[in-house]
């Protein structure tokens, strides 16, 4: 499917998958619970993400995937984790 895409899309594809792999390592080094110290790495991520967007005055919607849809992306990850946590934490 990756065949398919242009390259940006790629591109932002992989940063995705990165950071998500990252913030699962990180996490494992911290001294708080695991998923919630992985939700807060990946919404940090998606702040960054957001702030670098802005500085390449990418637009809105894109022709292709770009950094405004990783951001997206890592903040609905960072949520559903978030969400999923409360739910099945006793």
């Amino acid at each position: 499917m990756l065949a398919r895409l242009d390259q940006q899309s790629q591109s932002a594809i992989s940063r995705f998958g990165f950071k998500i792999c990252f913030s699962l390592f990180i996490a494992l080094l911290g001294k708080i619970e695991y998923v919630p110290a992985t939700a807060t790495w990946l919404a940090l991520y998606a702040l960054f993400t957001l702030v670098i967007a802005t500085l390449l005055r990418q637009r809105l919607p894109p022709a292709s995937f770009n950094h405004w849809d990783e951001a997206m992306w890592l903040a609905c990850t960072s949520a559903g984790l978030m969400a999923a946590d409360e739910l099945l934490s006793p």
